[in-house]
């Protein structure tokens, strides 16, 4: 489904594949919470009996519990960067960002409006060159995470992307909107004078024009 409530999608990711990430955050998060029963709670009762070769050194706990909420935070800030949809709105020339809401990792449902050319893709970045390059821009035969930088972010999101041919709606806008977005504005603005014309999402065609 390319267009929603007027929306134009380039990407949408398959839910099917939360499981994983949500499982890890899981699994961390009860770890996490094993090791705060064990230092605050545990050690101070068992150091508290007169047998001393039974004492265990609060220093193990209090490591333990700091990289568990080492691994808490790694767990979560993977799926909070993990894009769920993405799409242009044309009305307000504005990128939709569709992320996952934690703590169960759901997709979310309001989006996060940027304008044109404040989420981008890095020219060099090896992932997009296997793309254009070794794949002639078809996402099809793309498995990976694609880095997209977002104007005055710490972190990158990150684009997953297994199964192209579903997933990836209109790849060679998607590109253009990232790599060339004022170019894909006066694309987008002389094909709505002309009426609109379908664009594959997989063409030997989107390589040789993003490279321009």
């Amino acid at each position: 489904k390319t267009k929603e409530n007027g929306t134009i999608t380039f990407y949408k990711r398959n839910n099917d594949r939360i499981s994983m990430p949500r499982a890890a955050l899981g699994v961390s998060i009860f770890n996490t919470t094993y090791w705060l029963w064990y230092s605050l709670d545990f050690i101070p009762t068992v150091n508290a009996a007169p047998m001393e070769d039974l004492h265990v050194d609060p220093k193990i706990g209090y490591g333990a519990l700091a990289l568990g909420f080492a691994i808490n935070a790694l767990t979560a800030l993977y799926p909070s960067l993990l894009v769920s949809r993405l799409a242009y709105d044309p009305s307000h020339k504005q990128i939709q960002l569709y992320r996952h809401s934690l703590p169960l990792l759901t997709p979310s449902k309001t989006p996060e409006n940027f304008p044109l050319g404040d989420i981008t893709i890095d020219a060099s970045d090896k992932d997009l060159q296997r793309i254009l390059g070794d794949y002639k821009g078809d996402w099809s035969k793309y498995q990976g995470h694609l880095a997209l930088k977002r104007k005055d972010a710490a972190f990158p999101l990150l684009l997953e992307v297994q199964n192209g041919s579903e997933e990836v709606m209109q790849g060679h806008d998607l590109l253009q909107a990232l790599l060339r977005p004022k170019a894909f504005a006066a694309a987008r603005k002389s094909s709505t004078k002309r009426g609109p014309k379908a664009k594959p999402s997989t063409s030997r065609k989107t390589s040789k024009t993003i490279r321009k």
